[in-house]
Order: C-alpha cells, then sequence, then structure tokens
C-alpha cells in the first residue's frame, strides 16, 4: 500500500508539473450538478464491458504478444466488475 500511494503522489507532481492536474477541480464541478453525475455514472456503466471487450479485440488484431499477455486480466477483470456490480456502482 505504501508504494502504491507513493508512486500515486509521484504520478500527481509529475501531472502537476505539466499543468495537467485538473481532476479534483473537474469532480467538485460535476458533483454539483446531480444530472452530470447520473450521466457520467450511466456512461461508466454501460461503457465500461464494451471498452474492455473492444480492447481485447483491437489487442487480438494488432498485437498478438500484448493481447497474450492481457487478455486474461483484462477478462477476469470484466468478468469480475460484472458479477459483483463493480463496473456500475460507480461513485
Amino acid at each position: 500500500a505504501a508504494l502504491a500511494e507513493a508512486n500515486a503522489r509521484a504520478l500527481i507532481r509529475f501531472q502537476e508539473r505539466l499543468g495537467l492536474w485538473f481532476e479534483p477541480g473537474l469532480q467538485r464541478a460535476v458533483l454539483e450538478h446531480r444530472a452530470l453525475v447520473d450521466w457520467f455514472n450511466d456512461v461508466y456503466s454501460y461503457a465500461y464491458l464494451p471498452f474492455v471487450l473492444a480492447v481485447i479485440l483491437w489487442l487480438f488484431v494488432a498485437d498478438d504478444r500484448a493481447y497474450r499477455q492481457l487478455r486474461t486480466a483484462l477478462g477476469v477483470s470484466a468478468l469480475l466488475a460484472e458479477l459483483t456490480g463493480w463496473a456500475g456502482s460507480a461513485p
């Protein structure tokens, strides 16, 4: 957990240096409008599985080595998300 937090902090510092750290402000702005929250939740819920499947298909066509390395992880993560309802429970 400590390594993951250190990596996250390093990534945030990098994004700040590039002027790309805008997520907290964006989240605050969206959270003020319930309709936007609902819209983003719907997009996330309905787009998650098709996106993962599209990535798996794209890897199959474009990069056999990457496909063989990632297909199981992507497939299992999508399956678990669907079985647990996680994909449809964006905050």
